[in-house]
């Protein structure tokens, strides 16, 4: 599986949600990947996305955020949006139809702290878990 993981900015679930697929992916001797993209991406990772990934063993610093492209669709073959309004931001896009899309509707800790961050990346790492497991209810929330 190609997983394209879409927020808002990706810089905070996004890339803690591609890293957590990738980290579960390579735990479980899978070839699966994931990537992550933005629908208006910021300059850098948000801190707490990098000390609570950290928490993990996982160094997301130098993540890059990226806006979301035909390309990067293109390459994915589960788009999995971690915000109801994306959904509604994406549902006129032809491309978006072509893929098997998921809605995880995940709180966005931007701006708030850290223990925010952590409860969001316990989230996802649940609701990455059952993705692998092939647990299909539960993964629209």
């Amino acid at each position: 599986m190609r997983a394209l993981f879409v927020c808002v900015g990706n810089a905070c679930r996004s890339p803690m949600a591609e890293s957590l697929f990738n980290l579960e992916a390579t735990k479980r001797g899978r070839g699966d990947a994931a990537r992550s993209a933005g629908l208006l991406p910021h300059t850098h990772v948000c801190r707490g996305s990098v000390e609570v990934m950290r928490e993990l063993g996982v160094d997301v610093s130098a993540h890059k955020p990226q806006r979301l492209s035909h390309d990067l669709v293109e390459w994915a073959d589960q788009l999995i949006l971690l915000d109801r309004e994306i959904s509604y931001e994406l549902a006129h896009l032809p491309f978006a139809k072509r893929n098997e899309v998921l809605v995880w509707d995940v709180e966005d800790p931007y701006g708030m702290p850290v223990d925010h961050f952590r409860r969001v990346r316990d989230h996802l790492h649940r609701k990455v878990e059952e993705l692998f497991d092939g647990d299909r209810k539960g993964l629209h929330e």
